[in-house]
């Protein structure tokens, strides 16, 4: 009787460790570390280096695009994707807030994205991104303060920012932007 699909790929996996001396999830780790560009490749590097049949490269090419595909980029990986090329300059400036964010608490959380960086306690106080190559707008909840010159009302952070300072260098991060961040903060409690 033949096997069904769902059978042969359990008897390939019970038999790759004995075959090759690793598992699925460790064939996903070394496959993952070549960093090829498609499946196809390393469905080729699979057979050409270690002499695996066309299905068992299958199945470790799946699993491991499979595994990339739904894995998040490492938070480095993203903040180096934030400030790089043209906004390399802007990473001192990111850094300095940075360390004023975490001096506000031990419980603040910080969540980098694609495109911006959260600051949060039980929710979010501070939102960090660099819409061009000469600033980062930092976008404060602060409801009912009063806009400044500098502390500008804004609506481009969506409900989780309610005003805007531009920091255009790493001094930018003073005293009175220090005064913003910790009533930001306070208030998110």
């Amino acid at each position: 009787m033949a096997m069904s699909p769902d059978g042969m790929r359990d008897a390939i996996l019970r038999n790759l460790r004995k075959r090759t001396g690793k598992n699925l999830e460790q064939w996903v780790r070394v496959a993952g570390k070549r960093n090829l560009a498609s499946a196809r490749e390393l469905r080729s590097w699979l057979k050409t280096e270690h002499g695996l049949g066309s299905t068992t490269c299958g199945l470790i090419a799946d699993a491991t695009f499979g595994v990339l595909r739904r894995a998040p980029l490492p938070d480095s990986e993203l903040l180096a994707s934030q400030y790089r090329g043209d906004r390399a300059a802007l990473r001192p400036t990111y850094d300095r807030l940075v360390r004023e964010v975490r001096a506000l608490g031990c419980d603040v959380r910080i969540g980098v994205r694609k495109t911006q960086t959260t600051f949060a306690r039980r929710h979010t106080f501070a939102i960090a991104k660099a819409p061009t190559r000469t600033r980062i707008d930092l976008g404060l909840r602060l409801p009912g303060v009063k806009p400044t010159r500098r502390l500008t009302a804004t609506t481009a952070f969506s409900e989780n920012a309610t005003h805007c300072v531009r920091l255009l260098a790493p001094q930018d991060v003073d005293g009175p932007l220090k005064k913003w961040l910790r009533a930001a903060y306070d208030a998110r409690a």
